[in-house]
């Protein structure tokens, strides 16, 4: 037998009555449960009954275990949980719809429908609690409590809702009832309820017939939640409550199963986070348990609640007037948070943030959308406030905190206003940690890549530019919309503060690792370096970092040793050893620490002058320290000394500063011991040496005893010097002990604008220690072109103070001399060619070419006795060749200089070579005489006599000289000229025609041929040939024919033109050989 504890009977009849007596409020009933469960709830079921159950084990103070339990098969979903067991305050909430029986500000129900969200899914639905209702006892009336049990929602994660109740007397309101029912509860039953408005329509008489006709029309959707009637065991079956417990039933309609289950399904974290109530919620689905329950493991969560202002919720409706509120956030972990905003249970307004938000935001009826006004502006401000916290939180546990600034479009009016608010809030608060303090975004200043990321690198920048804070590329738009400063990493570098040289190095282990970024280097160029002299600089390039004896070298920029690092010299800083070193000082910065800053040695040598109170006193003794008891304790104002004392700065020196050049060279080359002389630094060559006539550059010295003994005229090396210095050493120096080959580095010939006589004082250079350097560089241009690259050059140096016969002789014998000899140079655009400085230098001393032994060359003598003995090769690149044609411009104008005078006769093949050599010169030869052919003889003449003719029958008019002359002599060719008679035509015998290809076949005879009152013997004139004897017919018909050697063959076919088939015979017999 069902017993009725909970009021069910009265509740069903005070409905019935009021809708018997009209049938309007049961259309607004049935309407009203319509859109709750199809409408605002449809989807809301298994989230309104945790929330329902939430509330009530907050209102009971026990734990919120719930467990949600499918049974698909059965059709069937139980939602079971402790908490304040069903009452009739509760009952009547349930059955009423539009009043809660919750009144207090932090359950999270509020309008006592939520759970009318049953019925979007089942038709049956019983709700039971396992410990007994009470009947009121004297009590007042009061307004009905609910279970705690409607408007569930989506989780979210606020504080512990109190009950609620606190200033109500339970036991005054409430007595317990003894009874032995083993539950109390309602069942809500559609096919019930429409036998029970059957039957009361058959029975009501007029009330009943409008009822029964209001009914008829809702086709069987009846309002089901308004008639409950006392649970019975066999509505709850096997899902009977314990005690303390309370458990809710669903009959599911077949269609519904789908959705229940997806609800089901979507269970997880968020539920525990939105329902401050629930401690755990126990999924059984098919057999399958799901448990969810410690979620502050899996979530960052911070919280915030208070009360507002009455005032802000004077609008409000009366159900609504709560001045309670809460905030809660919860990030993830892992993974993404929910993308809707919940109030406190999910609502359709879309978020983009990247933290889940459950807020007390007033909603709709609908619970779907948070609705604008006075209450959700004061919402967003204190969600925003509690935002740096999660941040913060955020930060601490991994997560950077700008990964939580909102950026990009928001999905919703409330979340862009949100996005607005918590960039301010997030902004000014101090959520972003620099070297270990906390700093807001607005202060912060941040590097680009992948340096900005590194804590170290980090750390160490912030030494000089405070508040830098890690940015991660993806950080970037969120850095920059909350105010951090960009700034550039060399303002960061260069803003680092001097440190120790270990320090130093530190910091560049550091910065190395991110070098290899793009822009890196250049960003690190104005970095700090510590230098061995205490300094600190700028920027590694050109900075030396010590290697071998490096150290010992004064004056130059080395990076301090404790400081040394790879970075350096990927910066620009260079390895350097004791020769690089020196090197690098140079000739001018060591005379700067040459023992006493550069005095001149032989001063010091010489005694301190009279009336310096020093007199007397060697060079030891000043530069050794002063003995107490020498006289010169207790001194003071030495610097004031007169500097040719060499002590004003005596006092301020290290030991290393009075070392001598020649030692730092030794320094050098015990870091290089395998160093090849050429290979040494060409300003060594200036470091005195001690010789016998005094200090001298080494490199007018010679090695006593030396094959250069003897042999050059320089002065020898004093022999303590050798005994102190060695012979290695000195000859690194440049002192002279072998023929030296000196190399001269990137070589390019002048221009014609600078003074080139300028070259000759080039210091240090090449020019001051190679004879007429300037002049060879002059030649290269005219020979080679302007501003051409050359390279490194190789030259035989002290050619100008050798003995020439044994220097040559070593030089045909020594591979490097030699080569710097025989190397012709050649340019590579021009194609043009020059001879070595060497070869260039000996022919510039020579003033000639010469001839070759064995080689009788016109105009030319033989070799100078110097260079008797040595090879061709050797001869050649000193002037020798074997004929005229070997010439080149520059040497046939000087043979053209010493051509015999005008008037002497000219052999006939010196005449041929001058001829054509000439020819080969090109135009622009400048002449005052030459060869010329001058009637039967070959003579010299002026330039002025002679003319250019195509034929040699000129000659007998005057002296001329080849057409092919005239161009490189600016002179015209002679033109035509016919002769005094015009002569008679006549044939060419036909044999000799056929037999001398390319002959003219007419001619013209003249019994006497003169041209200008000249007799001749033959003529050419408009390309006709005229003769007066045979002779000069074969001569002129070979000009005309261009058969000039074969005149005389050519003569004697026409003395015999017989002779021409035989002659023609015999050249098939020989062959088509040409005729000599």
């Amino acid at each position: 037998m069902t017993t009725d504890l909970l009021g069910a009977t009265e509740l069903r009849q005070s409905v019935l009555d009021a809708w018997l007596a009209s049938p309007t409020r049961f259309r607004e009933d049935a309407n009203l449960e319509e859109d709750h469960a199809r409408g605002h709830y449809r989807d809301r079921v298994v989230v309104e009954l945790a929330q329902n159950a939430a509330d009530a084990a907050a209102a009971a103070g026990v734990r919120g275990d719930v467990t949600v339990e499918f049974r698909p098969d059965d059709a069937v979903l139980v939602v079971r949980g402790p908490g304040v067991p069903l009452d009739r305050a509760g009952a009547a909430a349930l059955a009423g719809m539009r009043a809660s029986a919750k009144r207090d500000g932090e359950s999270v129900g509020r309008f006592g429908v939520g759970f009318s969200a049953v019925r979007a899914v089942a038709d049956e639905v019983t709700i039971a609690s396992g410990a007994p209702a009470a009947e009121p006892v004297d009590a007042p009336e009061v307004e009905p409590v609910d279970t705690g049990l409607d408007e569930l929602d989506r989780p979210a994660v606020v504080e512990p809702v109190e009950t609620g109740l606190d200033e109500l007397d339970r036991r005054a309101v409430v007595e317990p009832v003894e009874t032995t029912a083993p539950f109390v509860g309602l069942t809500f039953s559609l096919a019930r309820s429409r036998q029970l408005l059957h039957d009361v329509a058959a029975t009501g008489g007029p009330g009943g017939a409008r009822l029964a006709s209001a009914v008829d029309e809702r086709d069987g959707d009846l309002p089901a939640l308004r008639l409950p009637f006392a649970a019975a065991p066999e509505d709850l079956g096997d899902d009977v409550p314990a005690p303390g417990e309370t458990v809710v039933v669903l009959r599911l309609r077949p269609g519904s199963v789908p959705a229940v289950r997806a609800a089901v399904e979507a269970i997880d974290d968020t539920l525990l986070l939105a329902l401050p109530g629930l401690d755990s919620v126990t999924v059984v689905e098919d057999g399958v348990v799901r448990r969810f329950a410690d979620v502050e493991d899996r979530w960052i969560v911070v919280r915030d609640g208070g009360d507002l202002p009455e005032a802000l919720v004077a609008d409000r409706p009366v159900e609504q007037r709560g001045t309670r509120w809460s905030v809660t956030w919860a990030l993830p972990r892992e993974g993404a948070a929910p993308c809707v905003i919940h109030a406190p249970t999910p609502t359709d307004d879309a978020s983009t943030l990247p933290a889940l938000l459950v807020a007390t935001f007033p909603v709709d009826p609908g619970r779907r959308r948070t609705t604008p006004g006075p209450v959700t502006d004061a919402l967003v401000a204190r969600a925003a406030a509690s935002y740096p916290r999660l941040v913060a939180r955020a930060g601490e546990a991994g997560r950077h905190p700008l990964d939580l600034v909102p950026v990009g479009l928001p999905g919703s009016e409330l979340d862009a206003r949100l996005h607005a608010a918590i960039v301010a809030a997030v902004r000014t608060a101090p959520v972003l940690v620099s070297a270990g303090v906390r700093v807001a975004p607005q202060d912060a200043r941040c590097v680009l890549g992948g340096i900005g990321e590194d804590l170290d690198a980090l750390a160490l920048l912030a030494s000089g530019t405070p508040d830098l804070v890690a940015v991660p590329p993806r950080c970037l738009a969120a850095a920059r919309t909350c105010g951090v400063t960009v700034t550039d990493l060399a303002d960061a570098v260069g803003a680092l503060p001097d440190r120790d040289p270990a320090a130093w190095r530190a910091a560049y282990e550091v910065l190395a690792r991110w070098v290899h970024e793009p822009g890196a280097p250049e960003a690190m160029a104005t970095l700090g370096v510590p230098l061995r002299d205490g300094r600190t600089i700028h920027g590694p390039r050109g900075v030396l970092v010590p290697q071998g004896r490096a150290a010992e070298i004064p004056g130059v920029r080395l990076v301090h040793p404790d400081a040394a690092h790879p970075l350096l010299e990927r910066l620009g800083a260079r390895p350097a050893d004791a020769f690089d070193a020196l090197n690098e000082l140079g000739l001018e910065g060591l005379e700067e620490f040459d023992g006493l800053d550069g005095l001149d040695r032989r001063a010091l040598a010489e005694p301190v002058e009279a009336g310096s109170g020093l007199d007397g006193l060697d060079r030891r003794a000043l530069t050794e320290p002063v003995e107490a008891g020498s006289g010169l304790d207790g001194l003071d104002g030495l610097d004031k000394l007169d500097r040719r004392s060499g002590l004003d700065k005596l006092d301020r020196r290290t030991p290393l500063d009075r070392r001598t050049p020649l030692d730092l060279v030794a320094a050098a080359l015990a870091d290089r011991p395998d160093l090849d002389p050429a290979d040494a630094p060409f300003w060594w060559g200036e470091l005195e040496v001690e010789s016998d006539d005094g200090p001298l550059p080494a490199r007018d010295c010679l090695l006593p005893g030396s094959w250069a003994d003897g042999v050059l005229d320089l002065e020898p090396v004093a022999a303590e010097e050798v005994d102190r210095r060695g012979p290695d050493l000195l000859r690194m120096l440049g002192v002279a002990s072998d023929v030296a080959v000196l190399r001269v580095p990137d070589v390019l010939t002048p221009d014609s604008g600078p003074d080139l006589a300028g070259l000759d004082d080039a210091e240090n250079g090449p020019a001051d220690w190679l004879d007429h350097w300037a002049e060879y560089l002059e030649m290269l241009a005219e020979t080679l072109g302007e501003s051409v690259a050359l390279g490194t050059l190789e030259a035989v140096a002290d050619l100008d103070v050798a003995e020439l016969g044994p220097m040559m002789a070593r030089i045909s014998e020594d591979e490097r001399a030699r080569a710097a000899l025989l190397t012709t140079l050649r340019a590579p655009s021009t194609g043009g060619r020059a001879p070595s400085y060497t070869a260039w230098w000996v022919r510039d001393h020579l003033g000639r070419r010469f001839a070759l032994p064995g080689q009788s060359v016109p105009l030319l003598g033989p070799a100078p006795e110097f260079l008797e003995g040595l090879d061709d090769d050797v001869l050649v690149a000193c002037g020798g060749v074997s004929s005229l044609a070997d010439l080149d411009d520059a040497d046939w104008r000087a043979v053209l200089e010493d051509l015999p005078p005008v008037g002497r006769s000219v052999p006939p093949d010196v005449a041929a070579e001058i001829w054509d050599g000439l020819a080969e010169m090109g135009d622009g030869v400048v002449i005052d005489r030459l060869p010329a052919q001058d009637g039967d003889r070959l003579r010299m003449a002026a330039l002025s006599a002679v003319v250019p003719a195509n034929h040699v029958c000129w000659a007998a008019l005057g002296p001329v000289i080849p057409a092919r002359l005239a161009g490189p002599l600016g002179l015209d060719v002679v033109g035509d000229r016919e002769p005094d008679g015009a002569g008679e035509p006549e044939e060419v015998d036909a044999a000799v025609v056929r037999v001398t290809s390319g002959l003219p076949t007419t001619w013209w005879a003249h019994d006497e041929l003169t041209v200008g009152g000249v007799d001749v013997d033959w003529w050419i004139a408009d390309g006709r040939v005229h003769a007066a004897t045979t002779a000069g017919l074969a001569a002129g018909l070979a000009a005309a024919a261009g058969l000039w050697a074969d005149r005389h063959r050519i003569e004697l076919l026409l003395s015999e033109p017989e002779r021409a088939e035989l002659d023609a015979a015999l050249d098939a017999w020989v062959g088509p050989e040409p005729r000599q």
